[in-house]
């Protein structure tokens, strides 16, 4: 029982590693194998737009790399082999060593990566001022950059030279440490920064160390084009570190933008600069400046647009009698839905058999679909707030982690609360609910006939359709209990003359029932028909004797499964004024907990209306007898009002509030 997850890196790739080689008398030719290749690299011509990067401790140690080929493999749509050759420089004899070293090692050396050159994300000139400097000329020119139609060149040229001893030796545990784990300052006893240099001016065989300002570093990609001098290409001048500068693997404490600009011939060479092409990130890993609540804004302004594209990219299927793949997907504005297949993640979940009865296999927490993007906002990958999408509601561990990057959530969005059981919550899931808003992340349940947002109102949580937000927020609510089987036709067509009496009393009204058909559905028409609010708390009914639909004439809703029996009556709390239709043993439980709530001081002074005199007589009578008996306080009888017709409850209330 296993999943696979196709990691996401978008336009760059994971280090890719030696496979084949074949030893040359002064180099070797290998393939490179690039593992979890982003989707973006399906549809490119690779020869013409993918950048080999080598590694840049390699380079460090005097090799070089040229990219010979490069194929999409037959073993997997994920992944690219390449054919590079490696060449060393012949006079550095740890070069030698370390390219024997390469030679025999293979896969546990890590070579360098893939970019993705797209035109339509490279910065001209006007672009880079406005995305990277903010429009601040003083600033660019203070980093000594001059204007150019494509590029521009920097000029951070330190007057220091780096030279490698051909008389270091090293072993192979040394060697192995360095590639590994190496970093700049642990090279320091192969070079040496003490012998001055005119600036700019680099003997044959020189090195210059180098560094580029980090605002090529934090949300734009920097590929070295070409080395100059008064922005003139000078052929003689190599660097031998990465040509690409990665926002993906940039620490604040350790920034990687230093390279070594060597001469490769016979004379000395000017130098005073490096010719960029400067890449826009990602978007989901720049920062954004537009506020969370605008692009949320812009992004349900078609509610429609996001469901057809969540039925199409994240619905998941079954891809054979064993096998279902789910998916999820971090969007951060309206612009990306239409390609959503690409910033998803999916995981493919395997089934059990038993006795030839197909059982789905509980995923690990990492064989979830929104782990992998979780995870990317935890390593700081993802660096703007933006939007997680699933299609199923998250399950309580992914909830979890969920919590843990709510700063860079700007809402979770989702079409069906569970695969196992539909449109109910479970416990766990209504738990979690709360805590998200309690973190202030907004969460969002797109159903086929609306958008609801979750909204939490004193401790209850229910899911609002978003233009009636402030109205429920302020709505003073009624509950409303009673038979889901049978309802009086007289007490029926008197709701909606008494919920427009308590509407003209009261002002902002609401009502919640159970959500469920005879009483509850009648309750919540005639609010609809009055223009009151309507809410429902359904409770799955799957293993009653007597199953119940639910109704459709509710705004505000909550859905509980059935194990959220007594979890689902605390969100009736929201309501101040109950009444006790006449109803079955459902209705029974309600009045038991509602009376508690009066003996607990939750409902002090709150009128518990009951209609239908005869009807509760008995019921009625048997609390009289818990009073007389001492069993229960006197003052619960003072809340209890019988009354046949709903009209005479507004001089009840009438009463009350005066």
């Amino acid at each position: 029982m296993t999943s696979e997850l196709y990691p996401y890196d978008d336009v760059i790739t994971k280090d890719g590693y030696l496979w084949m080689v074949t030893q040359e008398t002064d180099c070797i030719n290998a393939i490179v194998v690039f593992d979890d290749i982003s989707p973006r690299f399906n549809d490119k011509d690779l020869s013409n737009s993918i950048i080999f990067d080598m590694r840049s401790r390699i380079c460090q140690m005097g090799l070089d790399a040229e990219l010979l080929n490069i194929e999409r493999s037959r073993t997997g749509s994920n992944r690219i082999e390449c054919t590079i050759k490696v060449s060393y420089q012949k006079d550095l004899a740890i070069a030698k060593e370390l390219f024997n070293f390469l030679s025999k090692c293979r896969k546990h050396i890590p070579m360098g990566k893939l970019f993705l050159e797209i035109p339509e994300r490279q910065l001209d000139y006007d672009m880079v001022l406005q995305n990277v400097h903010s429009n601040n000329p003083t600033l660019i020119v203070a980093k000594g950059i001059s204007r150019g139609e494509n590029d521009f060149v920097l000029l951070p040229v330190d007057n220091i030279v780096c030279l490698y001893k051909d008389n270091i030796k090293i072993d192979r545990e040394q060697i192995l440490y360095l590639l590994t784990h190496g970093t700049r300052k642990d090279l320091d006893f192969i070079r040496e920064y003490k012998q001055n240099l005119l600036p700019h001016i680099i003997p044959p065989g020189g090195w210059i160390l180098t560094q580029l300002p980090l605002f090529a570093i934090r949300e734009h990609f920097a590929l070295i084009d070409h080395l100059t001098f008064h922005g003139v290409k000078v052929d003689e001048l190599k660097h031998s570190s990465a040509k690409l500068f990665d926002p993906l693997s940039y620490k604040d404490d350790n920034p990687s933008s230093m390279i070594e600009v060597f001469n490769s011939s016979d004379n000395p060479v000017k130098f005073d600069g490096l010719a960029l092409k400067i890449f826009r990130s990602d978007k989901r890993r720049a920062t954004i400046q537009v506020p969370c609540e605008q692009r949320c804004e812009e992004l349900f302004l078609s509610t429609i647009k996001i469901k057809d594209c969540m039925d199409k990219y994240l619905v998941g299927s079954e891809i054979s009698n064993t096998k279902r793949v789910y998916h999820s997907a971090f969007l951060v504005d309206i612009s990306e839905l239409d390609n959503m297949n690409e910033f998803r993640r999916s995981a493919i979940v395997d089934y059990s058999s038993e006795d030839d009865n197909i059982q789905e296999h509980y995923p690990q927490l990492e064989e979830c679909p929104e782990y992998e993007i979780l995870e990317e906002i935890r390593n700081d990958h993802i660096k703007s707030p933006g939007f997680l999408l699933s299609y199923y509601f998250p399950r309580w561990d992914i909830g979890s982690l969920i919590e843990l990057c709510s700063s860079k959530l700007c809402a979770l969005i989702f079409r069906v609360p569970s695969y196992g059981k539909g449109m109910f919550f479970s416990e766990y899931d209504v738990i979690r609910l709360k805590c998200f808003s309690n973190l202030g992340m907004q969460v969002y349940w797109l159903r086929d006939d609306c958008i609801y947002k979750y909204v939490v109102r004193d401790d209850c949580g229910y899911f609002v359709r978003p233009e009636l937000i402030d109205q429920f927020n302020t709505a003073t609510f009624f509950a409303c209990y009673g038979s889901s089987l049978v309802i009086d036709p007289e007490i029926k067509n008197s709701l909606e003359p008494f919920l427009a009496r308590l509407k003209s009393l009261f002002g902002n009204i609401g009502v919640v029932t159970g959500g469920g058909p005879g009483l509850m559905e009648a309750v919540n028409r005639a609010a609809k028909n009055v223009g009151i609010l309507s809410a429902s708390c359904y409770l799955s009914t799957e293993l009653s004797l007597t199953p119940l639909a639910e109704n459709e004439f509710a705004d505000i809703m909550m859905f509980f499964d059935s194990d959220c029996r007594h979890i689902r009556q605390k969100n009736f709390s929201i309501a101040r004024f109950p009444l006790f239709f006449p109803g079955g043993v459902g209705t029974f439980e309600e009045i038991g907990i509602e009376l508690t709530n009066l003996k607990l001081g939750i409902h002090d002074n709150a009128p518990y209306i009951f209609i239908g005199k005869e009807y509760w007589r008995q019921m009625l009578l048997m609390v009289d007898t818990a009073i007389d008996e001492k069993m229960v306080d006197k003052r619960i009888k003072k809340n209890v009002y019988t009354i046949d017709e709903l009209e005479k409850g507004i001089d009840i209330y009438s009463k009350v509030l005066s």
